[in-house]
């Protein structure tokens, strides 16, 4: 599915939605909707704070370390 920006927008569950923003090079998370206009949150991740959350999921043993 696409944004109205024409990102791909991929569903993670819960009512969560991921959008590569590459205008601005952040994640997009929104909820309730993939659609900025229609969504109840919004929240975007630089790179460097997208690291940090897949670094704590590996922390907390919610994400297997690939080699």
């Amino acid at each position: 599915m696409k944004d109205e920006f024409n990102n791909e927008a991929t569903y993670l569950g819960d009512g969560v939605y991921a959008v590569l923003d590459k205008n601005i090079n952040m994640v997009r998370l929104t909820t309730n909707s993939h659609r900025v206009i229609e969504a109840d949150n919004e929240i975007y991740l630089e790179p460097k704070v997208f690291q940090a959350l897949v670094d704590f999921a590996k922390r907390i043993n919610w994400l297997k370390e690939t080699k």
